[in-house]
């Protein structure tokens, strides 16, 4: 009995080993099917994938254009070109330079102490700098540019907004408005934490968009356009320094001519008390009879004073510890003599001919009919050769997304995928047809 059992378990082992034999010969046997299948088909799959591209590339020619990120770089003027400006600068009178900030932090440092605690040299010199009225070009150029009013102008000029699409000027206005505020403007990065390529030693300009033409056109329309706004506000800012420096010098003259006619007039009154003074000193001579001085001791009193240029000094009797009478009428009416028959006093007046010579300087000074005439041989007085700053649009980085690249690939797969998918539902469906036949 024992026997027989084990004979019956040994045929079923031996069975269900068979069975799994043949079920691995039917899977291999279905593999190199699928494969044969796959082969057969190998057209229609490469047909329908064909399709599917081109369809992908149809799509994609008729879609709305791709997007773009543009970064444009504002460059600064050349020290050549800055060099042009410093004949014009020399004159004190108005001071155009490429970096307003740069040349103030150059004022700054030359203000500091060395040391030894000693002003540097030249600090005068950079004092009257700094009370110069000036302007930075590349400065002037920014605060333009960023009120965007000429980007807006580009946007209308080189229609980026359709008009028509839009139910009246206001609201058009607004879209454009609405887009030029999109624009980003990213300042200097020079941090050491950066990754190699992304630090900027200037301005750029960041915009999206989709035209690549009508981006690069408006970039050059807005690089001209602020540059004649520039022009135009350099020349209005130099014009009003310009009047108020003849203005000023106007009026200097006028205070000195005034000052002079003041002290003319201030040697007239005292020459009138001087003469009614010795006229009564004269009397009381006459009455004593004391014709001449007498030699006595007698102290005579002075004042000393710097003149007027502060150079030198001046000593002047004031007074002395005996009468005036005891001189003498003979002497002093000689002087009452010389007083009353001088015709010209401005040789007598003190400190007159310093005045006189502060207004010749003034009047023949050549100083703001120098700086206008070289004003005119700067690049700001010519219309064609000044330059700001400059969009540099030749080198602008256009960045596009890799969406289109990734469709081209996802409909490649899709006809691969669909393709396969096709054959094999045919071979299918032809083998379900031929059994249903046979049967």
């Amino acid at each position: 009995m024992c026997f027989s059992v084990s004979l019956e378990a040994i045929n079923l082992r031996e069975a269900g080993r068979d069975s799994v034999m043949n079920q691995l010969q039917n899977d291999e046997i279905d593999f190199l099917g699928l494969f044969q299948t796959i082969w057969d088909g190998k057209w229609v799959i490469t047909v329908i994938t064909a399709v599917s591209l081109f369809t992908s590339l149809i799509v994609n020619f008729f879609s709305p254009p791709q997007n773009f990120i543009a970064t444009t770089e504002i460059k600064t003027l050349l020290p050549s070109q800055a060099e042009t400006y410093r004949m014009f600068n020399n004159t004190n009178v108005f001071h155009i330079h490429t970096d307003q900030a740069l040349i103030n932090t150059c004022r700054d440092t030359d203000h500091d102490s060395d040391r030894n605690g000693n002003r540097n040299k030249g600090s005068n010199r950079e004092i009257l700098l700094k009370l110069t009225p000036s302007v930075g070009l590349h400065e002037r150029y920014l605060d333009i540019l960023v009120r965007r009013q000429a980007f807006r102008e580009g946007f209308k000029k080189f229609t980026f907004l359709d008009r028509d699409q839009y139910e009246s000027d206001a609201a058009y206005e607004v879209a454009i408005a609405r887009l030029a505020a999109t624009i980003e403007f990213l300042p200097p990065t020079r941090s050491a934490n950066n990754d190699r390529g992304k630090n900027r030693g200037t301005w750029a300009i960041k915009f999206q968009h989709h035209d690549q033409d009508k981006w690069l056109s408006a970039l050059n329309y807005v690089s001209a356009s602020v540059s004649r706004s520039v022009q135009a506000s350099i020349k209005e800012q130099f014009k009003n320094v310009l009047n108020a420096e003849k203005s000023k010098l106007k009026h200097e003259i006028e205070d000195l001519q005034l000052a002079r006619k003041n002290l003319i007039e201030n040697y007239k009154q005292n020459t009138v008390s001087r003469v009614a003074f010795l006229k009564e000193q004269a009397a009381i001579a006459r009455e004593l009879a004391i014709a001449e001085y007498s030699t006595s001791d007698q102290k005579i009193v002075f004042s000393a004073r710097n003149n007027v240029n502060g150079d030198a000094f001046e000593a002047k009797e004031v007074m002395s510890d005996e009468p005036f009478y005891m001189r003498g009428y003979k002497a002093i009416e000689k002087e009452l003599s010389v007083l009353n028959s001088r015709k010209e006093v401005e040789p007598f007046v003190d400190g007159l001919l310093s005045v006189d010579r502060k207004i010749t300087e003034l009047q023949n000074s050549r100083k703001l009919e120098r700086a206008e005439q070289l004003f005119g041989l700067t690049p700001v007085a010519r219309e064609k050769d000044f330059i700001a700053a400059s969009i540099s649009t030749e080198s602008t980085l256009f960045e596009y997304n890799s969406m289109q690249s990734v469709k081209l690939i996802m409909s490649i797969v899709f006809g691969l995928v669909f393709g396969v998918a096709f054959v094999m539902i045919s071979k299918a469906m032809r083998v379900r047809k031929a059994q249903m036949k046979s049967s």
